[in-house]
Protein backbone atom coordinates (compact mmCIF):
# COMPACT_ATOMS: atom_id res chain seq x y z
CA UNK A 1 0.00 0.00 0.00
CA UNK A 2 1.45 3.48 -0.70
CA UNK A 3 0.05 6.78 0.29
CA UNK A 4 0.12 9.59 2.87
CA UNK A 5 -0.40 8.34 6.49
CA UNK A 6 -2.97 9.93 9.04
CA UNK A 7 -3.02 9.00 12.09
CA UNK A 8 -5.11 9.82 15.98
CA UNK A 9 -3.55 9.37 18.74
CA UNK A 10 -5.99 9.96 22.06
CA UNK A 11 -3.75 10.73 25.17
CA UNK A 12 -6.48 10.12 27.57
CA UNK A 13 -6.52 10.16 31.50
CA UNK A 14 -5.72 6.33 31.84
CA UNK A 15 -4.13 5.62 28.60
CA UNK A 16 -2.78 6.34 24.98
CA UNK A 17 -4.63 4.92 21.85
CA UNK A 18 -3.04 5.63 17.94
CA UNK A 19 -5.01 4.42 14.76
CA UNK A 20 -2.52 4.99 11.57
CA UNK A 21 -4.87 4.96 8.30
CA UNK A 22 -3.39 4.78 4.69
CA UNK A 23 -6.20 5.06 2.06
CA UNK A 24 -8.70 4.82 4.73
CA UNK A 25 -7.39 1.35 5.62
CA UNK A 26 -6.87 0.97 9.61
CA UNK A 27 -2.76 0.12 8.97
CA UNK A 28 -1.74 0.13 12.89
CA UNK A 29 -3.56 0.43 15.92
CA UNK A 30 -2.54 0.25 19.76
CA UNK A 31 -3.57 0.73 23.40
CA UNK A 32 -1.17 1.39 26.09
CA UNK A 33 -1.87 2.40 30.05
CA UNK A 34 -0.10 4.80 31.07
CA UNK A 35 0.84 5.71 35.36
CA UNK A 36 2.58 8.82 35.34
CA UNK A 37 4.30 9.48 32.22
CA UNK A 38 1.97 10.09 29.05
CA UNK A 39 4.50 11.54 26.90
CA UNK A 40 6.53 8.72 27.40
CA UNK A 41 4.14 6.24 26.35
CA UNK A 42 3.15 8.28 23.17
CA UNK A 43 6.64 8.05 22.80
CA UNK A 44 6.24 4.24 22.53
CA UNK A 45 3.06 3.85 21.12
CA UNK A 46 4.75 5.99 18.13
CA UNK A 47 8.32 3.64 17.96
CA UNK A 48 8.11 3.00 13.99
CA UNK A 49 4.45 3.99 13.65
CA UNK A 50 4.89 8.09 13.45
CA UNK A 51 1.99 8.90 10.78
CA UNK A 52 1.76 11.82 7.95
CA UNK A 53 -0.20 13.61 9.54
CA UNK A 54 -0.57 13.23 13.69
CA UNK A 55 -3.99 14.85 15.16
CA UNK A 56 -3.78 14.68 19.09
CA UNK A 57 -6.55 15.05 21.17
CA UNK A 58 -7.61 13.96 24.55
CA UNK A 59 -6.60 15.37 28.41
CA UNK A 60 -2.91 15.08 27.03
CA UNK A 61 -2.96 16.16 23.92
CA UNK A 62 -0.89 19.71 24.68
CA UNK A 63 1.81 17.54 25.81
CA UNK A 64 2.10 16.27 22.83
CA UNK A 65 1.31 19.58 20.83
CA UNK A 66 4.01 20.14 18.15
CA UNK A 67 5.75 16.77 18.53
CA UNK A 68 5.93 14.50 15.39
CA UNK A 69 4.65 17.11 13.69
CA UNK A 70 1.19 16.64 15.40
CA UNK A 71 -1.25 19.43 16.07
CA UNK A 72 -4.25 19.10 19.16
CA UNK A 73 -7.83 19.40 18.50
CA UNK A 74 -10.42 18.69 21.45
CA UNK A 75 -12.04 15.32 22.39
CA UNK A 76 -15.21 16.90 21.51
CA UNK A 77 -14.12 17.82 18.02
CA UNK A 78 -12.80 14.89 17.31
CA UNK A 79 -15.45 12.40 18.38
CA UNK A 80 -17.54 14.32 16.73
CA UNK A 81 -15.88 14.14 13.91
CA UNK A 82 -14.97 10.55 13.85
CA UNK A 83 -18.92 9.86 14.58
CA UNK A 84 -19.54 11.97 11.42
CA UNK A 85 -17.48 10.03 8.97
CA UNK A 86 -19.11 6.90 10.07
CA UNK A 87 -22.51 7.80 10.35
CA UNK A 88 -23.28 10.85 8.28
CA UNK A 89 -26.86 11.66 9.73
CA UNK A 90 -25.48 10.90 13.24
CA UNK A 91 -28.25 13.46 15.61
CA UNK A 92 -26.55 12.42 19.22
CA UNK A 93 -22.93 11.01 20.48
CA UNK A 94 -22.14 9.59 23.86
CA UNK A 95 -18.77 9.82 24.97
CA UNK A 96 -17.63 7.48 27.62
CA UNK A 97 -14.06 8.77 29.04
CA UNK A 98 -11.97 7.20 31.63
CA UNK A 99 -13.11 9.97 33.81
CA UNK A 100 -15.83 11.87 32.44
CA UNK A 101 -18.17 11.66 30.11
CA UNK A 102 -20.27 13.78 27.50
CA UNK A 103 -23.39 13.66 25.30
CA UNK A 104 -22.87 15.95 22.56
CA UNK A 105 -26.36 16.95 20.05
CA UNK A 106 -25.29 17.18 16.45
CA UNK A 107 -27.62 19.32 14.48
CA UNK A 108 -26.91 19.97 10.53
CA UNK A 109 -23.92 18.63 10.97
CA UNK A 110 -22.74 21.27 13.83
CA UNK A 111 -22.69 20.34 17.04
CA UNK A 112 -25.39 22.09 18.90
CA UNK A 113 -25.01 21.05 22.72
CA UNK A 114 -22.36 19.58 24.90
CA UNK A 115 -23.57 18.01 28.10
CA UNK A 116 -21.28 16.54 30.80
CA UNK A 117 -21.93 14.17 33.87
CA UNK A 118 -21.67 17.07 36.73
CA UNK A 119 -21.83 13.81 40.14
CA UNK A 120 -19.00 12.22 40.11
CA UNK A 121 -17.03 9.95 37.51
CA UNK A 122 -18.80 6.53 38.76
CA UNK A 123 -20.01 5.78 35.15
CA UNK A 124 -17.13 6.95 33.38
CA UNK A 125 -14.70 4.13 31.55
CA UNK A 126 -12.08 3.91 34.49
CA UNK A 127 -15.18 3.18 37.30
CA UNK A 128 -16.72 0.26 34.72
CA UNK A 129 -13.51 -1.42 33.83
CA UNK A 130 -12.41 -1.47 37.60
CA UNK A 131 -15.95 -2.60 38.67
CA UNK A 132 -16.27 -5.16 35.71
CA UNK A 133 -12.54 -6.86 37.00
CA UNK A 134 -14.24 -6.70 40.33
CA UNK A 135 -16.72 -8.84 39.18
CA UNK A 136 -14.20 -10.78 37.61
CA UNK A 137 -15.74 -9.76 33.97
CA UNK A 138 -14.08 -8.08 30.89
CA UNK A 139 -15.51 -4.93 30.00
CA UNK A 140 -17.41 -6.64 26.97
CA UNK A 141 -19.17 -9.11 29.19
CA UNK A 142 -19.54 -6.16 32.04
CA UNK A 143 -21.26 -4.41 28.73
CA UNK A 144 -23.27 -7.40 27.78
CA UNK A 145 -25.25 -8.28 31.15
CA UNK A 146 -25.86 -4.23 32.06
CA UNK A 147 -28.05 -4.79 28.52
CA UNK A 148 -30.04 -7.84 29.83
CA UNK A 149 -30.76 -5.96 32.81
CA UNK A 150 -34.22 -5.59 33.92
CA UNK A 151 -33.55 -3.02 36.47
CA UNK A 152 -30.34 -0.82 35.79
CA UNK A 153 -28.74 1.38 38.11
CA UNK A 154 -28.19 5.07 37.15
CA UNK A 155 -23.84 4.98 38.19
CA UNK A 156 -23.43 8.27 36.63
CA UNK A 157 -25.73 10.09 39.17
CA UNK A 158 -23.45 8.05 42.00
CA UNK A 159 -19.72 9.82 43.30
CA UNK A 160 -17.38 6.95 42.39
CA UNK A 161 -15.90 7.00 46.13
CA UNK A 162 -19.26 5.53 47.66
CA UNK A 163 -19.78 3.17 44.70
CA UNK A 164 -16.51 1.52 45.09
CA UNK A 165 -16.80 1.10 48.91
Amino acid sequence: MSGPTFGGLDVGSRSVKLVVLQNGAVIHEEVRYHSHDPLETCRQVLAGHVPDTLVATGYGRRVCEGQWGSRAVTEIRAVAAGARHRVPAVDSILDIGGQDMKFLRVRDGAISSVLLNEACSSGCGSFLETFAHSLDLPIEGFAAAALRSRSPVDLGSRCTVFMNS
